[in-house]
């Protein structure tokens, strides 16, 4: 967390320069909420399950961040740059969609994380009202998965769990009839995991 701040420091130093653009904040933005040293949700909606059962909001968006940084341009900012950067070659390994409830479990093609474009969505599907279960349940050796959720139908994104490992267990609150997008990467290198996300009954 530490370091997310002095990160969020340097960059607000930055961008006092009265040349710095909008976009150059808004990349940089991105590049501080989407990073490895923090995870975050917004209204308690995705939870860490522990090992003994305990269920641990993540920190909220607004408690991580200052004030004035809004995640609704940050997330078209991101979005933006999926298309530009990342473009169908990679969504089109994964992009599976459902038009019920959560109900996926396969292997997904991991991208190697990076800072100036997002991961595409990989599972997409319909929220019941139901909590949904994801879990990455194996991983390469020394391969870690960052997993993010985003509300498709407003463009925001929901939360983002950073350095999941093997077996590592995510609770999410859905609404129901509102469309959800999974996306995944690693910042250690592109991999296959096998991952879960499921309506719990």
């Amino acid at each position: 967390m530490i370091v997310a701040y002095r990160k969020i420091n340097l960059f607000r130093k930055i961008c006092e320069d009265p040349h710095c653009r909008k976009d150059d904040i808004l990349e940089a933005r991105c590049a501080i909420v989407f990073g490895p040293n923090v995870s975050w949700t917004v209204d308690g909606a995705l939870s860490v399950v522990e090992e003994d059962g305990t269920v641990t909001a993540l920190p909220e968006f607004s408690d991580v961040f200052p004030e004035d940084w809004d995640l609704a341009a940050i997330s078209a900012k991101y979005n933006e740059m999926t298309v530009e950067t990342t473009g169908t070659q990679i969504a089109s390994v994964n992009s599976v969609s459902a038009y019920g409830g959560a109900n996926f479990e396969g292997n997904v093609s991991v991208p190697k994380y990076s800072s100036t474009s997002q991961a595409p969505v990989f599972y997409a599907f319909n929220g019941s009202g139901a909590k949904v279960q994801s879990l990455v349940d194996t991983t390469d050796v020394d391969c870690k998965v960052n997993l993010g959720m985003r509300n498709l139908d407003t463009g925001i994104e929901v939360g983002w769990k950073a350095n999941m490992d093997e077996d590592d267990e995510l609770t999410i609150g859905t609404t129901s009839g509102v469309r959800y997008g999974m996306r995944c990467s690693s910042y250690q290198k592109a991999h296959k995991a096998f991952i879960t996300v499921k309506d719990l009954i």
